[in-house]
């Protein structure tokens, strides 16, 4: 079995305070565009990036086996929030 992988991403600053540890997200791999796979939000950076407006998350995928690379770039869609 493979290890869990984590994937970091920023979200727009219009998140703070919505996206939360334990939140679901989905991995969208570019070299497979039709599949998606969970993963569950375990860090939430506190700071919003002042240059950029987004502010830093991060995920952990429980199969690693789904073809992502350390390195590699994915498409995160988060729930939408109410």
């Amino acid at each position: 079995a493979m290890s869990p992988i984590d994937v970091k991403f920023t979200v727009p600053q219009e998140f703070a305070g919505k996206l939360k540890r334990g939140d679901e997200v989905s991995v969208i791999t570019p070299n497979a565009p039709g599949q998606t796979h969970g993963a569950r939000v375990t860090v939430v950076s506190p700071v919003v990036d002042p240059s950029s407006g987004t502010f830093e998350v991060q995920a952990r995928l429980a199969d690693a086996s789904a073809g992502l690379l350390p390195g590699m770039t994915v498409n995160i869609r988060v729930p939408k929030t109410k």
